[in-house]
């Protein structure tokens, strides 16, 4: 009987009983990891990512596997030391020993009085109490694995969708990078040159011509300044694609020419094919011209050289 009890209040929690057995606790520990991380999935920004969030939330799931393994070990123990202690005590109803199951004769449940069956009663339903553990427990490990794959799945989700958020920051901002850049590309040049004409070099100097308004100095003519500063422009744009060129391929070790020039001659090919087939549909469609129609162009052509003699 003493034996029995101690199995049957491995259901109750001894902590605190009043709070149910044992089961249901790591049920709702379960339950309340999962709506933790439901709760931090709701921020989905970089600020809403919090690692120590994150590890409390696996080291929970990961702790309760843990105590279920142990518990389970634990019955697994109370189960052999129960089996060992009933086959040794009432040898007649272990006809397998005490790797099989205890067997009460009907007979004897005939013979016996009604408190004496609900004692018996009470002893074999604790080999029943331990088929019920393991289906719970296995219950409870199965909901928590569940939780933990799914923990570990929404915040891999989370990171990835912040990441790609930052990524889609990154590429506006190099957008705009790349828009400067442009710029100074542009102006940078300008402003060299035009800085470059107004300094009293003797060389640039010999190319001027008197100015209308003022004596004090002359003035470039537009075809002139326009020449150089055009050349500077490209002069710019080669020096700088040059230094891309140079980075990319022995930096990072990756080809752009060939890539570039398939980019560029992709859709003059496209054309080029288009304007094939649209010329050999046409030259198929006038060597079909039906006889009438032939005949009729092969009439029109006499008269229309007598038109031109009488004309002339």
């Amino acid at each position: 009987m003493m034996m029995t009890h101690m199995v049957i209040s491995i259901e109750i929690s001894s902590a605190d009983p009043k709070r149910g057995n044992i089961f249901r606790i790591f049920e709702q520990a379960i339950t309340a990891v999962s709506e933790k991380v439901d709760t931090y999935l709701r921020d989905v920004s970089i600020a809403g990512i919090r690692i120590e969030t994150e590890k409390d939330c696996l080291h929970r799931i990961i702790d309760i596997q843990d105590e279920l393994s142990m518990i389970k070990r634990v019955i697994l123990q109370q189960e052999v030391v129960w089996k060992s202690f009933a086959s040794k005590a009432w040898p007649d109803y272990w006809p397998n020993g005490q790797d099989g199951s205890m067997n009460i004769p009907k007979s004897h449940w005939q013979i016996w009085t009604k408190q004496e069956v609900e004692e018996w009663e009470f002893i074999q339903s604790a080999e029943s109490k331990f088929k019920e553990y393991y289906r719970r427990l296995a219950q409870l490990d199965e909901d928590a694995q569940r939780v933990e794959r799914s923990v570990t799945a929404m915040l891999d989700l989370k990171s990835k969708h912040a990441t790609i958020r930052e990524a889609h920051t990154s590429a506006i901002m190099s957008a705009a990078v790349v828009g400067f850049t442009i710029v100074t590309i542009i102006f940078t040049p300008l402003s060299y040159m035009a800085s470059l004409f107004a300094l009293p070099i003797n060389t640039l100097q010999d190319k001027q011509y008197p100015s209308r308004f003022t004596s004090d100095a002359g003035t470039y003519r537009s075809s002139y300044f326009a020449k150089w500063t055009v050349t500077a422009e490209i002069a710019t744009f080669a020096f700088t694609f040059f230094c891309m060129w140079v980075a990319i391929k022995f930096l990072l070790g990756v080809s752009i020419i060939r890539p570039s020039l398939r980019f560029i001659f992709r859709p003059i090919k496209a054309a080029a094919l288009q304007v094939e087939t649209l010329y050999r549909r046409s030259h198929l469609a006038g060597n079909n011209i039906s006889s009438p129609m032939k005949s009729f162009f092969q009439r029109k052509k006499p008269n229309t050289i007598d038109e031109e003699r009488g004309n002339k």
